[in-house]
């Protein structure tokens, strides 16, 4: 829940100096990579189909 809660405040997500968005902006790069991993392993893991998860795939590039 407090995940819920705090991406409802209303300055998530804004950086407040250039530090801060470089800073930002690595973490959001770095979730995409594990994404984009998890997202692959169900495809080779057949758990899910290829044309269902490519588009989310493309996303995280």
């Amino acid at each position: 829940m407090v995940g819920f809660r705090s991406s409802t405040q209303p300055t998530t997500g804004y950086a407040e100096s250039d530090r801060d968005f470089i800073s930002k902006r690595a973490i959001a790069l770095k979730e995409a990579k594990k994404t984009r991993y998890w997202l692959k392993l169900l495809v080779k893991s057949e758990m899910m189909p290829e044309d269902k998860i490519l588009s989310l795939v493309d996303e995280c590039e």
